[in-house]
């Protein structure tokens, strides 16, 4: 299975992912129910987050993540700083050094059925988003993930920095891991192979 990338630019694509959220999330009892069974939160109306849509071959919309950006010359914060805020500020660089920063967040699948194991979803995923232009210019990677999907992060070569604390917002705990600009580009060649 394959997945692709679209922006959630329109109103309806931006429900159509909390929806997808909401659903998931619940169904792992990591949220109470929503009456409008939508799971959005403060960070989608910032500038510097954006909601990709995932789709399948068939072009079916099964699962939804968001990417924050954490930019040098900006203030706006992304999700992982209201959990980590000291351990992100001691993997920035100087202040002389335009970096960038992208946290990939809110990464959430609806046809579990259709793998045998979670690392086959999470390569399907990380492979749709390989492209994006916010990946392709950052300096880091960061994830907040939850102690089960640790071991399988560290393949992929993150780092884990610190954790664990509660995540925004929802109901478990997670560590926060890093991946440099060398430790990507290398996990982009290998997603690339495996396409």
């Amino acid at each position: 299975m394959r997945y692709c990338a679209s922006r959630a630019d329109s109103p309806g694509d931006r429900i159509a992912a909390y929806r997808i959220r909401h659903e998931c999330y619940l169904r792992e009892n990591y949220i109470s129910p929503k009456d409008n069974e939508q799971f959005s939160d403060e960070f989608d109306l910032q500038e510097n987050c954006e909601t990709v849509l995932l789709h399948d071959e068939s072009g079916s919309i099964v699962g939804s993540a968001r990417l924050s950006l954490l930019d040098c010359s900006s203030p706006l914060r992304i999700p992982a700083q209201s959990c980590f805020p000291a351990e992100i500020a001691s993997l920035m660089w100087p202040e002389d050094y335009a970096w960038r920063a992208v946290e990939i967040n809110r990464l959430v699948c609806r046809d579990f059925a259709k793998y045998k194991s979670f690392s086959a979803r999470l390569l399907a995923l990380y492979k749709s988003l390989a492209d994006h232009s916010l990946i392709a210019t950052a300096d880091l990677i960061l994830a907040c993930v939850r102690e089960e999907h640790l071991r399988l992060y560290n393949r992929f070569g993150f780092l884990q920095i610190a954790g664990p604390k509660l995540y925004h917002s929802v109901r478990f705990e997670v560590y926060l891991l890093c991946l440099f600009r060398q430790g990507f580009n290398a996990l982009w060649r290998m997603l690339k192979v495996l396409q």
